[in-house]
């Protein structure tokens, strides 16, 4: 039976990357960036922000992944490996395990920077169209080295929120693999119950049945309605509550002044009020929120996010009743 632990609760998303995703750092410089990564420390820092759950970045476009993992190396054929010999996730699941909070990841849908994968993203430069097609080539690479990852985490991993899925036509609507099935199979290899999200933007849809809840990306405006519910969801060509809906409602967004590997300030851009409300706001109708915050290179978020943190969890222990 899959555990829903995100209704009516709140968890934490870091951005941990080579700097602005740089595809010129070398594998000693992330390997030697990876190895300085304090897990207890965040770890503890979660704990006293009261989050239920962290989401933590495998990777993205610079090719650079936060674990070792053969099947990439073979495909990739890049010595030595963009892949740190540091397992991070591992790491973290051993760290969080004591405060009880589920560690989740982050993937991309698109290729790391590695030619061996097949990936041809582009744009037309005269008329500004992007073009794509299903790319099964690299689809099936792709769940290989997915497939790696999630057989060795097992449970320790509770969520997998799959980004940049904008091409779900031309990609993965099909009947036959490679399609969102295959994609999901690979996540799930070694957790069945783990809770799935695909992004493609849009902070209210939900736009395979593969989705456990909404991916909630939102980069600027909070959703709020008059009726005091969230915006619904859209499933298909329906709009649905929360309560119709067969995935959890979710919202995803940056304390930050932008997503944690661009932060240009340590300080939040949200008043301390405000966070505190709106968590309250989301999780009293049963949804669940994700507050994106940035790192350092050792993994720590400052202490001005984490007093943020610590006065929504003290609101919130309030509101439940529970001081």
């Amino acid at each position: 039976m899959k555990e829903n632990f995100m209704k009516g609760n709140y968890g934490l998303f870091v951005h941990y990357l080579v700097k602005h995703n740089d595809a010129s750092v070398t594998a000693e410089e992330w390997n030697r960036q990876t190895e300085g990564f304090d897990a207890e420390g965040l770890a503890r820092q979660a704990h006293e922000a009261g989050a239920k759950w962290l989401f933590f970045t495998m990777g993205q476009a610079s090719g650079h992944y936060a674990a070792p993992n053969a099947a990439f190396d073979e495909i990739a054929g890049v010595e030595p490996s963009k892949c740190s010999k540091r397992d991070l996730p591992l790491a973290l699941s051993e760290a969080l395990r004591p405060y009880g909070i589920k560690l989740c990841l982050y993937m991309p849908s698109e290729a790391p920077n590695c030619p061996n994968f097949g990936w041809h993203y582009g744009k037309n430069k005269q008329t500004g169209e992007i073009y794509n097609d299903r790319q099964a080539d690299f689809q099936l690479k792709w769940e290989r080295v997915i497939t790696e990852w999630s057989l060795r985490y097992g449970d320790r991993v509770s969520a997998w929120w799959v980004d940049s899925c904008y091409f779900a036509d031309a990609m993965y609507n099909f009947p036959d693999r490679p399609n969102f099935a295959s994609f999901a199979a690979a996540l799930r290899a070694g957790n069945p119950d783990a809770m799935l999200a695909f992004n493609n933007g849009y902070h209210y849809q939900s736009i395979t049945d593969e989705n456990d809840y909404t991916p909630g990306e939102l980069a600027t405006a909070l959703p709020i309605s008059f009726d005091r519910a969230p915006i619904r969801i859209k499933i298909g060509d329906q709009f649905l509550t929360p309560d119709q809906a067969p995935v959890q409602y979710h919202l995803l967004c940056s304390l930050g002044r932008d997503w944690g590997h661009l932060v240009k300030s340590d300080e939040p851009r949200l008043p301390d009020g405000m966070v505190s409300a709106y968590t309250e706001y989301i999780l009293g109708m049963g949804g669940a929120m994700t507050w994106e915050v940035p790192v350092n290179r050792q993994g720590l978020m400052s202490d001005s996010f984490l007093r943020q943190l610590r006065l929504t969890k003290e609101h919130m222990a309030a509101v439940q009743g529970k001081v």
